[in-house]
This record gives C-alpha cells, sequence and structure tokens, in this order.
C-alpha cells in the first residue's frame, strides 16, 4: 500500500490498532500487506511496507508531510533478507516499495524519511533491484553504484509537470538492468516506448545512458 491507501486518521482513535489503518486496503488486496513472489530461474521478489500514515519514523520537520512520508523499519528489511538468503543462488533480488528512494528530479523530495538509513538497509540486504513509485515522476538511477533503482511515474493526471501518464518495463538479465519507459501518445491513444535506462550489474556503472527507441 501508498500513503493514498492509509487510512491514517483513524490511528488517533484506535491508538493501539496500527492494523486499523489498512482495513480499507486489506478489503480490496487482501491481507498480506508484503506479499513475495519466487519465480524459478527467474527472480524472487519481497516486498516492503513504507507507508505508516502518522508514525513517529515518518515524521519530518514539515508539517505537510505528517501523513505523506513513509519510512523503512528495520524490521521490514531484516524479514526481506531473510527472504533474499533462502533464494536460488545467482537469481536476482527485487525490492519493492511505495515511496521513492531517490530525490525525484523535479520535486527534489525524498519519499521516505530518515533515508539514509533507508538506502543503507537496502544495500545491506543484497538488494539487486529496487521497484518503487510515489514521487509521480518517471526515473532509473543507480543507489551507490550497487542498486539499480527503477521509480514508476503514475497512470493517474497528477503527473508531474504536464508529463504524459506512464509506467517503467523493466528487464534483467544477467550482465544487465534495462528500464523502459513507456509513454502515453495521445494522438495515437496508445503507449509507445520511449527511452532506455542501462546498468551494468555487479559492477559500479556509469551514469545511467538514455538511448531513444524507434517506435511502432
Amino acid at each position: 500500500p501508498g500513503n493514498h491507501d492509509v487510512q491514517w486518521w483513524r490511528r488517533p482513535f484506535i491508538p493501539f490498532g496500527k492494523d486499523a489503518v489498512y482495513e480499507k486496503y486489506r478489503g480490496y488486496f487482501g491481507a498480506d500487506l508484503t506479499p513475495t513472489l519466487a519465480i524459478p530461474g527467474g527472480a524472487v521478489i519481497a516486498s516492503a511496507l513504507t507507508a505508516h500514515g502518522v508514525a513517529w519514523g515518518s515524521l519530518t520537520l514539515r508539517l505537510r508531510d505528517i501523513a505523506v512520508k513513509g519510512h523503512l523499519p528495520k524490521s521490514e528489511m531484516q524479514r526481506v533478507q531473510a527472504v533474499f538468503a533462502r533464494a536460488e543462488a545467482g537469481l536476482p533480488r527485487v525490492l519493492v516499495i511505495h515511496h521513492n528512494v531517490l530525490r525525484g528530479e523535479m520535486s527534489q523530495r525524498m519519499g521516505l524519511a530518515r533515508w539514509r538509513r533507508a538506502q543503507r538497509r537496502i544495500i545491506d540486504a543484497g538488494t539487486d533491484v529496487v521497484l518503487c513509485g510515489h514521487d509521480h515522476q518517471e526515473g532509473a538511477e543507480m543507489l551507490e553504484g550497487r542498486v539499480a533503482v527503477s521509480t514508476a511515474g503514475t497512470l493517474s493526471t497528477r503527473a508531474r509537470g504536464g508529463r504524459p501518464v506512464s509506467f517503467n518495463f523493466v528487464t534483467i538479465d544477467p550482465a544487465a538492468v534495462q528500464v523502459t519507459f513507456f509513454r502515453w501518445d495521445s494522438g495515437k491513444q496508445r503507449f509507445q516506448p520511449s527511452d532506455t535506462a542501462a546498468f551494468a550489474r555487479g559492477t559500479p556503472p556509469k551514469t545511467p545512458s538514455l538511448e531513444p527507441q524507434a517506435t511502432r
């Protein structure tokens, strides 16, 4: 779940009932807030909860962030690390969270409070790829030259800067991680592949190159 899925206003009335803030989300998507998926010969995908509503770990000095920012608890990443440790050797370790791990290009905002600590936990867990969103602007970068981060845009009308809505298509092979941005073409009324960010796996890459792709 993301910050818009959390009924944070229920927390003051049910102070010891943390699960109450996720009740509506669970009604649509089921009880498990942090599912995992192991694809034999493919990848192991683990999710972590960063949307907690009004919570101590998410608080910042900005009042407007009171229910917007997320945080990545140590317990969440310990659980993810255990999932990764049990997985087949050599499989890509993919972490899925809601809040953006890296600073948004246009917003210049981090999605997570205490983001340096969160980034270190992600790296220490042995993560290869992070899939995240929240910032409403698509992007792809490396975290400390070790973890490829794919930040999805949005399919709503609230894309930043009047940008077209988009989604990311991520390809992982033994040598590289590639993130292709598909953006909505209003003239053709369909999503079109635009550019691709490519990152070498296992070695610190150079600045990601964005190579235009021919559209069909």
